[in-house]
């Protein structure tokens, strides 16, 4: 069975889990309510930086395409002009 410092060091650098522990994994949570808990913070923490990076890498692509769009403006006044 997997003890509780496993689990959390599991959760914490997110590497693969063995077959066997794959299987003791639920196991432990099922009856184990402070790594259950634990588990339950990671998944919300990993799910809102998840949120917060993809919002940032959207706004910097927008942000690259209004500097794109403003810099082929000025090339086209330049050439008109």
């Amino acid at each position: 069975m997997l003890s509780c410092k496993e689990l959390y060091e599991h959760l914490a650098s997110g590497k693969e889990l063995t077959r066997i522990q794959k299987l003791q994994y639920p196991m432990h949570l099922f009856m184990c309510h402070n790594c259950k808990k634990i588990a339950s913070q990671f998944k919300t923490i990993n799910s809102s930086f998840k949120k917060v990076v993809t919002k940032r890498m959207e706004k910097a692509s927008e942000d690259k395409i209004s500097e794109l769009e403003k810099s082929v403006w000025e090339e086209v006044e330049r050439k008109i002009s």
